[in-house]
């Protein structure tokens, strides 16, 4: 329906500027793991970075999600 398909790009676009705000290392950790699908081994991998980092930016971008979301 037109009212759902509203709603659908009016939260893309959210999730769209919310990412924006993010560091763009943090952004590439959380769009391999989230979007692509990638474990926090292949996502170091990819980026030449160490598990740990992977780690220390998906809880950055967690924190940045919530915060968005629940300020």
């Amino acid at each position: 329906s037109p009212e759902t398909h509203a709603l659908v790009v009016e939260a893309l676009d959210a999730v769209c500027r919310m990412m924006e705000q993010l560091p763009t290392r943090v952004r590439k950790v959380f769009v391999l793991a989230q979007v692509e699908g990638l474990a926090y081994q292949q996502v170091a991998q990819t980026l030449g970075i160490s598990v740990q980092s992977v780690q220390r930016d998906m809880v950055k971008a967690w924190q940045h999600c919530y915060a968005v979301l629940y300020a």
